[in-house]
């Protein structure tokens, strides 16, 4: 359980009315237990077109390519970037996952199964300025 909770004890402003400032004084406490458990197993095969944004001095191609899967109401993003050899370019144009050198993949979701099991801006700001 995530809890917070702010007392505003005093906020005295017509005594000294801003002489300099007025009086404010605020208590918090804060508890946070919790436990949850998250599991899902699934796979799925994808083909992501990309696009030879670079030839380098030896070649080699650099490629970058994204494709938004829509599942469990939820946008999964799959981004591809990486180094590819003209050899290993098959004749239908295609090059296999294991054939990409440096390759850097990404996979980020969007909607309700992600922002559960994330924490809110509020959380994140109050644990910068309070990491206690």
């Amino acid at each position: 359980m995530d809890r917070a909770e702010y007392w505003l004890t005093s906020f005295d402003i017509k005594a000294n009315a801003f002489d300099p400032l007025p009086n404010v004084v605020t208590e918090t406490a804060r508890d946070f237990e919790g436990k949850t458990d998250y599991n899902k197993e699934g796979s799925f095969k994808t083909s992501i077109s990309v696009t030879v944004i670079d030839v380098m001095p030896n070649g080699n191609l650099v490629i970058e390519g994204k494709r938004n899967i829509f599942m469990d109401e939820e946008e999964k993003t799959i981004q591809i970037t990486g180094l590819v050899r003209p050899i290993d370019v098959s004749p239908e144009n295609t090059v296999t996952s294991d054939r990409v050198s440096e390759a850097r993949v990404s996979y980020v979701g969007e909607g309700p199964n992600t922002q559960n099991t994330q924490r809110n801006w509020f959380d994140e700001v109050l644990s910068w300025l309070w990491p206690f």
